[in-house]
């Protein structure tokens, strides 16, 4: 079997051992509803507190997972060139039209000729798909909210080999939200009582609660991330 399989193959185990890991933390219930109450106006207010992130075995096999990916496609952009190539070939993961890129960023210059390096001795054939794979350009891959997927790989695999990528728990989502009134009657919404009916963020307000309201209770799934950067550089994992 192709060594860039067999790394894929390795690749899936870590991810199996990731979803129960996040399984596992999930099951127990770290989190709570926590009331406050503004000075200002006296107006109380329902909040989620997630009282405890994820052990930081999950950003370990987080690691391993994506580590065991980047392998896997450089092993493949290996297996497109000649022999003699192999050592000086990575799978290009840069942007796309890098290949015709003809401007005065010296960055950018230098990933042209990494591209062109890495692709001179593979086939037109492999070199096609190569460029639809690419990630479209961004000055800054926080401006847009929907990550491209190869990008993500980089971003991970890169952060993982110089520090450990912290696991945070942002929040819950399919969440229901239930309490009591003043005369014991028992209420529930789903979505956290959020119009959205998705995510409650960590300690975000959880809305439409009475205020005569006790034995205020949350339940859902945790939706855990690696913190790669700032909090605008969270990635969701397992997604």
């Amino acid at each position: 079997m192709p060594s860039y399989l067999l790394k894929l193959q390795r690749a899936e185990k870590h991810f199996a051992d990731l979803e129960e890991a996040i399984n596992a933390y999930g099951r127990q219930h770290l989190y709570e509803v926590r009331v406050t109450v503004e000075s200002e106006n006296n107006v109380k207010k329902h909040r989620l507190v997630i009282l405890r992130g994820p052990d930081p075995e999950v950003s370990l096999i987080a690691g391993d997972f994506i580590n065991n990916v980047r392998a896997g496609l450089d092993h493949l952009a290996s297996a497109l060139v000649p022999l003699g190539d192999r050592r000086k070939v990575y799978f290009p993961i840069l942007w796309e039209g890098v290949w015709d890129y003809t401007g005065d960023d010296a960055q950018r210059r230098e990933q042209r000729k990494s591209w062109k390096r890495w692709t001179r001795q593979m086939k037109p054939a492999a070199v096609a798909i190569l460029k639809e794979l690419q990630p479209p350009y961004r000055e800054r891959e926080s401006d847009h909210p929907d990550i491209h997927r190869l990008r993500i790989i980089q971003w991970v695999s890169n952060s993982d080999k110089h520090s450990a990528l912290p696991p945070v728990s942002t929040g819950l989502t399919d969440t229901t939200v239930r309490w009591e009134d003043a005369r014991g009657e028992h209420f529930s919404a789903q979505g956290g009582t959020r119009p959205e009916g998705r995510t409650v963020h960590h300690q975000a307000e959880l809305m439409g609660i009475p205020d005569d309201a006790v034995n205020v209770q949350i339940e859902g799934t945790p939706v855990v991330a690696v913190r790669v950067s700032d909090p605008e550089g969270d990635i969701r994992i397992p997604q």
